[in-house]
């Protein structure tokens, strides 16, 4: 690769060795992995229930977790049973040198201690300043107080602007926690996590006057900050000047609140946080809300780069994980850039919103995103101790948990993690710096003005793999370009020249930077030479040394050859489970979509008016008599179900064990039922069945579906293909396919298994399992030549149990926030086997170890 030497020196006497800290000097198997799951415990679990999660955890390889309080939690938060719960997790953590973080909150956002800050006190609620104007121009003002419910959390919103607010927060979380646990914290405990504490949903309930001018929110000494930051000027005086002159996102009254928000915000609450921290040995990290989106972070945050670093360890949120050119690339310069401040790796909080069938691949890649803009801690969703959240939170799934059939190789991501983790670490080149507009985007924000289009550019600036740091606006800096504001037009800052467009900007990159652009390639220089490429489409890593050594492509084969099953009629397989089909009730009733303020109107589901069947009805044709079949009814929610098979009542007097980790705890189910062939009906009542991911009724036992609503047998072989051509579309855990193969000296065995984990043995041999490409295993010298049983393991995730939205019954009453990672159906299976022949000037000599 290329030595940009000038760049080199720049970063050097800059001081820009982003989170130049020193690099592990242990192993990389013995430093803990930087993946910590969200762990939700639900209902009244017994001590038995949370030491086995943690001992669960460790025994895949996890080091560290964070109990999180949420929806579904039987035992008060914050009550004297909910404290000896967490002391369970604690002392198991302990035990096996475990480290735990500790959430702030229930649900989210932080602040209200699950709105007991509010209840208790009516100055703390979130309010409004509302300018209102008449048909004359004369302006009054009116001050709003919340008194609806947060959207998101249940309970009413707290004003984290307010000083007595983050006292009474303090007191009732992190000063709890500290008597009941003080001697744990700094050792076992690692930290606090404070999660989007400015995100108050209440406000868009909030009964504002149709002709409103401006609407920010407020505390109760704003005024007199304001005043004090301007040399004794009046808010009010100032906004309304500026309003009769049409200047508003443009003058200065809302850009100085902007910076006094931040100050505020700063000062009430995040310092108040890490200062209380820092005294008990502890880490605080987590995020703001609208990283992605300057204005409103603005809006909500003041300066965001400010007060973001108001944490020991800035943290990010990324929601979404399908990275490409409109991705939240902001958020993640936001991350890099208050970590950088900080001078110490950053944290990010990953998958939330799932998909629940993301492959390792894509977790792989977002790790090395990450670890890029200097993120060294990966918070991960979802562990449920049981599923009972689905029935609120329902738009969305993911799982870091024995629910996932891959959960037992989790130790493929905590070795990745490490590695991305160590490079998050080291000293990177970085010329360029780009100005966060922050006043001028608060103030657009809010005069309901277009902003300047930071998000825009970091797009531009990330996708086309340029390297850059954000500032504040009048920070300054060593580094020699600049890309600076006039008002909403970009600008060099050296010249003046504007930048209009993605081409102008990126030809101006290549000019100034002296690389070219690497579209859908995001790359980091590094101090000491080396280089790491992600190329986000393929999921792929690629590291280079300064001496010329790689890694991340294994050598090209010269030749290949199809492995088959020989004289046999195909692959035989063997499931580790049954199949477990949702069973959709179809209904012409579908009503709006419902607790989402945002959305409104039918699902489109309701043009599916079928008449050959009742509503909340489901149709199953048998082809053949099918014998065990098991029936399994959720049990958990509001609505008291049951169903009837052929006008027959079910019996669901069994203790569900039929479905997989935290869905059994929900349900229970039949004893064996032996169906003959042909037509059946089932018929739900007591409720209706339109959650995505707290389904109403499964079938479960060994049966094939290979066309929609008609069952046969399961097949005793298959061809390659899809799990899905086989009729198994609704099968989640590990298909083993097998046969005998002989390969020669030299060649190795590579596997499509269409995305999923794949798991190889041969001759007896476990030769390993991949998560990403290459899926690739060397053949031991000493079982070449001779034929030999041939084990293929395909892992899916746990997606096919709550069925395809797509299906022609399915009804949901409520969107899904991403769509499935993979095609519908899914791709995985053994999709292809070749034997690849590689030349031996090929192999690498030696590879570079990460």
């Amino acid at each position: 690769m290329t030595a940009e030497k000038s760049l080199y020196k720049y970063a050097l006497l800059a001081g820009l060795a982003l989170c130049a800290l020193p690099m592990p000097s242990v192993r990389a198997e013995e430093t803990p992995s930087p993946i910590v799951p969200f762990v939700i415990p639900n209902g009244r679990p017994g001590e038995e229930e949370i030491r086995e999660i943690v001992r669960t955890l460790h025994a895949n390889g996890y080091g560290q977790f964070m109990p999180y309080p949420s929806t579904g939690l039987d035992y008060g938060y914050l009550g004297e049973d909910f404290f000896r719960m967490m002391g369970w997790f604690i002392d198991e953590a302990r035990r096996l040198g475990l480290k735990v973080w500790l959430y702030d909150e229930f649900n989210w956002p932080s602040g209200s201690a699950h709105g007991r800050v509010p209840a208790e006190n009516a100055d703390c609620l979130y309010r409004e300043l509302i300018a209102v104007t008449n048909a004359a121009g004369d302006v009054s003002w009116q001050t709003l107080v919340s008194r609806e419910k947060n959207v998101d959390n249940d309970c009413l919103d707290t004003n984290n602007l307010e000083p007595e607010s983050v006292t009474r927060f303090l007191e009732l979380t992190h000063q709890a926690y500290a008597r009941h646990f003080g001697r744990d914290m700094g050792t076992v405990i690692r930290g606090f996590f404070t999660d989007e504490p400015g995100h108050c949903s209440s406000a868009w309930r909030l009964r504002r006057p149709p002709n409103q001018a401006l609407a920010l929110p407020y505390w109760r000494s704003m005024e007199d900050d304001y005043a004090a930051a301007t040399g004794g000027r009046a808010f009010r005086a100032d906004c309304i000047e500026e309003l009769k002159a049409g200047t508003l996102a443009t003058g200065e009254a809302l850009r100085t609140w902007t910076a006094i928000r931040s100050a505020r915000y700063r000062q009430s609450y995040f310092d108040r946080i890490a200062a209380f921290c820092a005294s008990n040995g502890l880490v605080s990290t987590g995020h703001i809300y609208e990283e992605h989106a300057p204005a409103e972070c603005a809006r909500v945050n003041g300066l965001p780069l400010r007060t973001l670093e108001g944490l020991t360890k800035p943290g990010i949120d990324l929601v979404f994980s399908n990275a490409g050119p409109g991705y939240e690339w902001l958020t993640l310069a936001l991350g890099q850039s208050a970590a950088w401040h900080r001078g110490r790796p950053g944290s990010v909080e990953l998958f939330a919103l799932g998909p629940c069938d993301l492959t390792f691949a894509m977790m792989r890649r977002q790790y090395w995103l990450a670890a890029l803009f200097g993120i060294d801690t990966y918070f991960q969703s979802l562990y449920h101790q049981c599923a009972r959240r689905f029935e609120t939170k329902d738009s969305y799934a993911m799982f870091t948990s024995p629910a996932q059939p891959w959960f037992g190789e989790s130790r493929l991501l905590h070795d990745e993690a490490r590695k991305a983790a160590a490079w998050a670490k080291k000293p990177q080149v970085c010329a360029l710096a780009v100005v966060y507009p922050q006043r001028t985007a608060g103030a657009c924000a809010l005069a309901r003005r277009p902003a300047p289009d930071l998000a825009g550019l970091c797009r531009t600036l990330s996708w086309n793999g340029f390297n850059y740091l954000l500032i504040e606006e009048d920070e300054k800096t060593g580094l020699p370009h600049v890309l600076d504001w006039q008002g909403t037009n970009l600008v060099d800052r050296a010249t003046g020249a504007r930048l209009v467009g993605a081409e102008a900007i990126l030809d101006w990159a290549e000019r100034r930077l002296g690389r070219r652009r690497t579209p859908g390639r995001i790359v980091r220089d590094y101090l000491d030479g080396s280089r790491v490429t992600v190329d986000v489409a393929a999921c792929s890593v690629m590291v280079e040394t300064k001496g010329g050594e790689s890694d991340g492509a294994p050598p090209p084969a010269s030749a290949s050859r199809d492995v088959r099953p020989g004289a046999e009629a195909g692959w035989r397989l063997k499931l580790d489970g049954p199949s477990r089909r949702r069973v959709w009730f179809w209904t012409s009733n579908v009503g709006p979509v419902v607790n989402r303020p945002w959305e409104s109107g039918p699902k489109a589901k309701a043009a599916n008016q079928r008449r050959d069947q009742p509503d909340n009805s489901a149709k199953v044709t048998l082809e053949e008599d099918l014998k065990g079949v098991r029936f399994v009814l959720r049990t958990a929610g509001k609505d008291r179900l049951s169903v009837t098979l052929d006008g027959k009542p079910l019996d669901f007097s069994e203790e569900a064990t039929s479905l997989v980790y935290s869905f059994n705890e929900i349900c229970r189910e039949t004893k064996p039922v032996d169906l003959a062939a042909g037509e059946h009906i089932l018929v739900l009542s007591g409720g209706r069945d339109g959650k995505m991911f707290f389904p109403a009724l499964w079938m479960v036992g060994d049966f094939a579906e290979r066309a929609p609503g008609r069952l046969s047998p399961l097949p005793a072989s298959v061809g390659l293909g899809s799990l899905a051509a086989a009729g198994l579309g609704s099968f989640a855990g590990t298909a083993t396919y097998s046969t005998e193969a002989t390969f020669a000296r030299g060649e190795r065995l590579a596997v499509d298994g269409g995305g999923a984990v794949v798991r190889v043995r041969y001759g007896g041999r476990d030769l390993g399992a991949r998560g990403w490409d290459p899926f690739a295993w060397e053949i031991p010298p000493d079982l070449a030549g001779r034929k030999l049983p041939l084990e293929i393991d395909v892992i899916t995730s746990v997606r096919p149990i709550f069925g395809s939205d797509k299906s022609p019954d399915a009804c949901l009453n409520h969107s899904l926030w991403v769509e499935s990672t993979l095609a519908d159906p899914s791709p995985v299976g053994l999709r292809r086997v070749t034997a690849e022949t590689v030349r031996d000037d090929a192999r690498p000599a030696s590879t570079t170890s990460l």
